[in-house]
């Protein structure tokens, strides 16, 4: 997909929208307070849990019989926690890819 597509794809969305009472940079204070911890409440079938969202960039190691090795930061409590894993496989672009 080539740039140009794209800008005229997200105009023809924006038109669709009414910015007339937006107000720029109205969250910004309560979006840094936060400090990149963002706290979400998640609904499902086994009732709301609040929970407060993190991210944390890290190194980690795989070994042949799947074990993951993290070094965490200090700033993180020991306890147990859920973990979505996103793994950024390195990769050769392609031509088409990069056109």
């Amino acid at each position: 997909m080539n740039n140009i597509s794209n800008q005229n794809d997200d105009h023809e969305i924006v038109e669709r929208y009414d910015f007339s009472k937006a107000v720029r940079g109205k969250y910004h204070e309560k979006y840094r307070s936060y400090q990149g911890k963002i706290p979400v409440n998640i609904t499902s079938n086994d009732g709301d849990r609040y929970v407060t969202l993190r991210t944390v960039k890290v190194e980690a190691i795989v070994t042949p019989d799947g074990k993951l090795t993290v070094q965490l930061d200090g700033d993180i409590t020991p306890g147990e926690y859920r973990v979505t894993l996103i793994i950024e496989e390195p990769a050769t672009p392609n031509t088409e890819q990069t056109s």
